[in-house]
């Protein structure tokens, strides 16, 4: 995630396209919360502009240590459509086109 911001790139990712998180959700309101996804949501503080409505809980989760965007793919956005559809044939059901880069609020992530 560093780099990215080196970057001065944007990017804008919609919250409903993230899919389910019933699970983390679950542990995350026990309070079972990686200290490294409390790192990362420290880290990113005024990197990442949250809907003031998304909660901590949601805002800890987006900020996930365990995958740190490990499960995430960039690619220019003319080749996303074509190869969400090979990921869907090939069985990967629960890919998502969850974001894209833009220039409109260098170096920040901007969740909505």
């Amino acid at each position: 995630m560093q780099n990215f911001f080196n970057y001065g790139t944007d990017l804008f990712s919609c919250r409903f396209q993230i899919g389910r998180i019933d699970m983390p959700m679950q542990l995350a309101a026990q309070g079972i919360v990686p200290g490294g996804s409390k790192s990362n949501y420290r880290w990113v503080g005024d990197r990442v502009r949250f809907p003031e409505e998304l909660d901590e809980i949601h805002r800890l989760i987006l900020c996930d240590a365990v995958t740190s965007g490990g499960l995430l793919i960039s690619l220019p956005a003319a080749d996303a459509e074509r190869l969400l559809e090979k990921l869907h044939a090939a069985g990967v059901e629960w890919a998502r086109i969850i974001a894209e880069v833009t220039d409109e609020h260098p170096g920040q992530i901007v969740v909505e």
